[in-house]
């Protein structure tokens, strides 16, 4: 028999023994909780009720627990239109064709900065459907060779036959899941057993899903070769944690003002910043040393991915001229599809409400207010100050920073109390220079900047520095004279226009 044949068979007894094994487990449990109060009232026991009670009640739990449910697959994303969007349908097609594979009859567009595929619906594996998700920050990460390389990784997955298996793997672990949040909520005992078998489960089955990524990177290999796949798996591993850092740091806080930006345009500006740069070679100098594998891991490091792939012969591989233009460029509607994933997130009353807004007017109509809102309430203290006295906060920062004011709560920052200081005293800078004619610049990854003819000031990087003591206290007052603030106290002048 074939190796991949043989491990094929392997994989599928162990899913069906895992899920087989869990209906026995569970059945013996029930059997033995319904033969505890028929033995207890043979026998007369004093106790009999407590025993009779617990008894059924947690047979009950767990019997309705484990009573199979058709599979009611939530999409996670709006549907693909390929009509609407060529050049992406004709990639697919041609992976697909690669991989001698039909096209999955339902594919989404996600929020995430990943792609994924699965049988889902139908009720314990039967009756269920091929999916697949495509995520729009993916896109515009990727170029579209690379894009290619990883659509081959996932029908590598139908190929091998890892999702008629992943359905039966899901379905016991909703399963197991399911009776230990049913137990859960009854506070009982009875849950300890199955929270046993549940890590009996997931090292099992996890292992497997290990070794399921690494034939799907074969399969990309051998299609597009291992430059392409190597070069999509670093980017997707040191990029892990940019969309959810810009979605936080850029996009909720105008949501919340009741504007909508262009979310995929603002992501493209974030992982084209410096910022991102800089977090990008330190994330995938940590992926490359990433060593230990925990049990419960779904899939392999980056560095054991790449050790792999390096061994496979790419010879076959039908790798197209270099194609340096992002992925994204295949999407025709993003517009459409950016207003469907807000819709679906947050629903269409939500999203009625805001206000397009384009990324250069945020600072100007977002952050400025919040700016002046925030050195407004603080007002009395900051007047106590002098620009050029401001060196002196980095010995007193806890003092300082219990005399700040916050509009609302904030508690989810390492060090708050170096946070309340360099936000309000970069806050007053901000305003102070907007209102004695400098110019905003802000773009998603990148420093908020202020200009002013030849002079450029990043002033919420330049007082961070400073209470670090980064920069002296004598680099900081030049710079006080140079932009004319030195004997200034720390709130705003007048604006020009409100001068005239």
């Amino acid at each position: 028999m074939p190796a991949n044949k043989f491990f094929l068979l392997v994989r599928a007894v162990t899913a069906l023994a895992l899920f087989v094994g869990f209906y026995i487990f569970s059945l013996l449990i029930v059997a033995l909780l319904l033969y505890l109060p028929y033995l207890s009232i043979v026998q007369g026991r004093g106790r009999s009720g407590i025993i009779v009670i617990f008894g059924i009640i947690g047979a009950g739990v767990i019997l309705w627990s484990i009573f199979p449910r058709i599979d009611k697959y939530d999409p996670p994303g709006p549907a693909i239109n390929l009509q609407k969007n060529p050049k992406l349908a004709a990639m697919i097609r041609s992976v697909a064709r690669k991989l001698k594979e039909p096209i999955p009859k339902e594919i989404y567009f996600t929020g995430e900065c990943n792609a994924f595929v699965a049988e889902r619906g139908g009720l314990m594996g039967f009756g269920s459907r091929r999916v697949m998700g495509i995520g729009l920050p993916l896109m515009q990460l990727l170029s579209v060779n690379e894009l290619n390389a990883i659509l081959a990784h996932e029908f590598g997955h139908f190929s091998n036959r890892d999702t008629v298996l992943g359905s039966w793997v899901y379905t016991t672990h909703d399963l197991i899941f399911r009776t230990l949040d049913n137990l859960e909520q009854a506070s009982s005992l009875l849950q300890y057993p199955f929270i046993f078998y549940a890590k009996l489960f997931l090292r099992v089955s996890h292992g497997i899903s290990r070794h399921q990524e690494f034939v799907a990177d074969k399969c990309a290999v051998e299609v597009f070769g291992r430059e392409v796949v190597s070069s999509a798996l670093k980017k997707i591993h040191a990029a892990t944690g940019a969309f959810e850092a810009y979605w936080d740091s850029d996009v909720t806080p105008v949501l919340v003002k009741g504007y909508l930006p262009k979310v995929t345009e603002g992501f493209s500006m974030f992982i084209s910043s410096k910022n991102f740069d800089k977090d990008y070679r330190v994330n995938l100098r940590a992926s490359l040393r990433e060593e230990r594998i925990s049990p419960y891991d779904t899939h392999p490091t980056l560095s054991e991915r790449l050790l792999a792939i390096n061994e496979i012969s790419d010879s076959s591989a039908t790798v197209e001229e270099v194609e340096r233009e992002t992925a994204i460029s295949l999407v025709s509607d993003i517009q459409e599809i950016e207003r469907k994933l807000f819709v679906l997130v947050q629903g269409e009353e939500f999203v009625s409400g805001l206000k397009e807004i384009a990324w250069n007017k945020i600072p100007e109509i977002v952050s400025y207010p919040y700016w002046e809102s925030f050195v407004k309430e603080n007002a009395k203290f900051l007047n106590q100050f002098k620009w050029r006295n401001v060196p002196e906060f980095g010995t007193k920062v806890t003092e300082i920073a219990s005399n700040i004011k916050l509009e609302e709560p904030v508690s989810d920052f390492p060090d708050l109390e170096l946070w309340k200081v360099t936000s309000l005293i970069g806050s007053a800078l901000c305003v102070w220079l907007y209102n004695s004619g400098w110019s905003l610049n802000f773009l998603p990854g990148s420093n908020i900047k202020l200009e002013k003819e030849s002079m450029e000031i990043e002033p919420f990087e330049l007082v961070a520095d400073l209470i670090k003591g980064e920069i002296s206290a004598e680099q900081w007052q030049e710079k006080c004279i140079e932009i004319g603030i030195f004997d200034q106290q720390l709130c705003d002048p007048v604006k020009d226009s409100e001068k005239e």
